[in-house]
């Protein structure tokens, strides 16, 4: 599964299974491709040896045009013509519904409790992560306090905390 909780991003371990007949199989090689036969591939880490059965793929690794991981057997002489394939689904965590209750009376300064829904139905989250921003996307973020574990939902922000230059 998508372990990088990005939108538009992919990440975390590519397992298979290893084939019955392998008695000439040197390694594995596997690749992000646009499509099941392995066009437009990039490849993902270094060759794997036999009796591994699984690559990593890093985090945030940009999911593009790529619909597909692909592995093949690699023998001494060449590499398989017909890869084994899995599509890639992409997995997104995003919170819902972010609050900010600003108490805080100053123009320029913000203070009071931000709460959230959290993401439907992801298992994957093990924490948030709160930051002020810029923009929308995330621009010149700036991380405030530590992490906050799943179950979490509000974190308090003291008074006369400056919002510049913050959206």
């Amino acid at each position: 599964p998508d372990e990088d909780l990005d939108a538009d991003e992919l990440g975390g371990t590519v397992f298979w299974t290893e084939p019955y007949e392998w008695s000439q199989i040197t390694h594995y090689v596997t690749y992000l491709a646009t499509d099941e036969i392995g066009s437009g591939r990039s490849q993902i880490g270094s060759y794997v040896s036999i009796g591994t059965e699984q690559t990593y793929l890093a985090y945030n690794q940009g999911e593009a045009s790529y619909s597909h991981v692909v592995v093949y057997t690699m023998s001494s002489l060449t590499e398989q013509t017909t890869p084994a394939f899995l599509a890639v689904s992409d997995t997104g965590a995003y919170i819902r519904s972010p609050l900010l209750v600003d108490l805080d009376l100053d123009f320029d300064d913000i203070g009071g409790p931000v709460t959230w829904l959290p993401p439907l139905d992801n298992p994957l989250t093990t924490h948030y992560d709160i930051y002020l921003a810029t923009s929308p996307e995330g621009a010149n973020r700036s991380r405030i306090g530590l992490d906050k574990p799943v179950g979490t939902n509000v974190v308090h922000l003291d008074p006369d905390f400056t919002t510049t230059p913050y959206t």
